[in-house]
């Protein structure tokens, strides 16, 4: 159902997540020895790029994948759904924390690659986290899935404003 406006932040939101997975590096992890060496990192790796231009997975998860596509499914299931407002607002809920999982999860695996790095290239520089605007995704969809949720409890006052009028 398109007219009622959290389809729409719901889409908004799912559009944010396609752009985040599509973005080839939203983080990199820089590594000063002699010459400077660049990790990607995007939603589910971090990969080595060798001299060469071949790119390897140095770390992949396939936990973080599964959160991205999940937070994706729980937003089209909110769509979905659009008859029962109850289970709208728990997919939506559910969406969020899957998201705020998410992040906790990429953080731990990024500061362990990080000392898997200093461990092995054993120099007194410790590898940087330079973030790009990539990772600034994740919190817009969080902000429209908020709003979505919003709407949906606005939905519901209406209804229930409306039922005590009959």
């Amino acid at each position: 159902m398109i007219q009622r406006i959290q389809t729409i932040y719901l889409l908004l939101a799912i559009i944010a997540l396609v752009v985040f997975l599509c973005i080839p590096e939203s983080a990199a992890i820089i590594i000063n020895t002699t010459e400077t060496l660049r990790l990607p990192v995007n939603a589910i790796a971090i990969t080595n790029t060798a001299p060469t231009g071949e790119s390897q997975p140095l770390e992949n998860s396939w936990v973080l994948g599964i959160a991205v596509f999940l937070s994706i499914a729980l937003r089209l299931a909110a769509i979905l759904t659009f008859r029962n407002r109850k289970l709208q607002t728990r997919c939506c809920l559910w969406a969020i924390a899957t998201d705020i999982l998410w992040c906790v999860l990429l953080a731990i695996f990024g500061y362990q690659v990080i000392g898997t790095i200093e461990s092995a290239t054993h120099t007194d520089t410790s590898p940087t986290l330079d973030l790009n605007w990539g990772l600034a995704m994740l919190p817009i969809a969080i902000c429209f899935t908020i709003m979505a949720v919003l709407g949906i409890r606005h939905d519901e006052k209406l209804v229930r404003a409306a039922d005590r009028l009959r």
